[in-house]
């Protein structure tokens, strides 16, 4: 029996792994560099398996769309305090999070 999910099975436990957090404990990922947003209009679970699956033309699709992106710091004072709610998911090396629309 193989050990490979097929992409069902990885989304549902992608899907299961993801959890809300603050911006305050996601800040120690952006110092290390290891935190991409996800933009609010993005599936975060496609792009997190895509990267997970190294489907190099889709992460690269996003990334030109502006759809995951390393945040800056001009990005953080604009859109964080402390208390600020998002999807968070590990995909080592990774962070990824997206903000929660109210």
């Amino acid at each position: 029996m193989s050990d490979q999910l097929t992409n069902e099975e990885l989304q549902a436990k992608l899907n299961l792994e993801t959890a809300k957090i603050t911006w305050k404990e996601l800040e120690l990922f952006f110092a290390k560099g290891k935190l991409l947003i996800v933009q609010a209009e993005s599936d975060l679970i496609q792009l997190a398996s895509a990267i997970h699956n190294d489907e190099k033309s889709a992460v690269e699709d996003a990334i030109d769309k502006n759809l995951i992106f390393y945040p800056t710091p001009e990005w953080i004072k604009q859109n964080c305090i402390d208390g600020t709610l998002f999807w968070g998911l590990v995909i080592a090396p990774f962070v990824l999070a997206q903000p929660i629309s109210n």
